[in-house]
Formats: C-alpha cells, sequence, structure tokens
C-alpha cells in the first residue's frame, strides 16, 4: 500500500476556535481513542478548561511562557512545522527525529466574526491544508461528524478523502474570510 494514501491515526490535536459551538463534545469523544492529546490557544484553552475537557495550552507544546497574544502563539516555528512536517518524506523524519518534533494531526480552527484579519489562524490553516496527506482541519460541526465517522471505522484515523475534502474546505473559508476582511477595509 503505498503510504501517502494511508489513514493516519488522531494523536495530537491543535484548538484555534473563537466559535465554541460543538467543540467541547467533540474534544471529549476524541480524548476517547487512545493516545489523543489536545493543546489548545488562550481563548479556546480557557473555554475548554472551564468545560473541564483534558487538554494542555499551547504553550506546553511550544515550551515558551504564555505570555503571547494567540496570534504570536501560533505563528511559533514549533506549531507551524508541527503541522507541515511530514515523517513519510526522509528530510522531514531526520529532521523530527533530530530535533525531537511531535507533529500535530488535527487542526480545528474558526474564525471570528469581526473583519480582523486572524493572520495566526490563515497560517495555520495554509500550512496544514499544504500537508492535507496527514494533517486533516476541522472548522465546524459536519467536519467534526465526518471526522468521529471516520474515526470511528478505521481506529482513530482520518481517511485520505476527508483529509483532502476538510483542506479545500478549509482554504476556501479562509479565502472568504480575506476577502471580507479586505472588503471592510476599502469600506
Amino acid at each position: 500500500m503505498n503510504s501517502r494514501h494511508s489513514n493516519h491515526k488522531i494523536k495530537r490535536v491543535l484548538v484555534l476556535t473563537s466559535n465554541q459551538v460543538g467543540v467541547v463534545d467533540f474534544c471529549r469523544i476524541l480524548l476517547e481513542y487512545e493516545d489523543v492529546q489536545i493543546y489548545a490557544a488562550e481563548e479556546a484553552y480557557n473555554f475548554l478548561k472551564t468545560a473541564r475537557v483534558d487538554l494542555n495550552s499551547i504553550c506546553k507544546f511550544t515550551g515558551l511562557p504564555c505570555s503571547l497574544d494567540a496570534t504570536m502563539e501560533i505563528l511559533q516555528l514549533d506549531i507551524l512545522e508541527a503541522l507541515l512536517l511530514n515523517k513519510e518524506k526522509h528530510k522531514h523524519q531526520k529532521h523530527i527525529n533530530d530535533k525531537k518534533r511531535k507533529l500535530i494531526d488535527l487542526l480545528i480552527v474558526n474564525f471570528e466574526d469581526h473583519f480582523e484579519i486572524e493572520a495566526g489562524k490563515i497560517s495555520a490553516i495554509s500550512v496544514a491544508a499544504a500537508n492535507s496527506s496527514r494533517v486533516a482541519v476541522a472548522m465546524d460541526e459536519a467536519d467534526y461528524d465526518r471526522i468521529l465517522t471516520d474515526m470511528s471505522k478505521t481506529d482513530g484515523a482520518v481517511t485520505e478523502n476527508s483529509r483532502k475534502f476538510l483542506a479545500i474546505k478549509s482554504l476556501k473559508t479562509a479565502a472568504e474570510h480575506i476577502k471580507q476582511a479586505a472588503s471592510f477595509l476599502v469600506g
């Protein structure tokens, strides 16, 4: 079997949500799978912690102090590498081993309803979508359902078809967010 077309189990999840609809239940179900770890940035971390979801701050993942705002936390090299590195590529595997990098397999992200450009989230979506052979991106409850359906049928993995579908959807959503922000700026 060609490894490019394989299913990848979800082990590490990064939550960057503003809209919390369905996120608590989704995260709780993800944690029922073996060895799943959830990390979240600022707002999502506080919301999920209050809802008693077992998770870690994004700062624990990067090893940096939590004094940065959410955008700066997301744009840390450790986060972008964790989304982009692919252990099926020889050069990436060497870097992962040499630097002892942990990888993120699922990005849960959505945008605020205001018109500020959320650069950290857009960057994370772009990087994760570029690596859709390994990383899944979830933006809403329909995505959560699709991922959970896959995971229930594949022992905790998300299928290649779903990862590709979700990558395209997330890129289109990010592009629309940028377009709306540009229209707001133009007036």
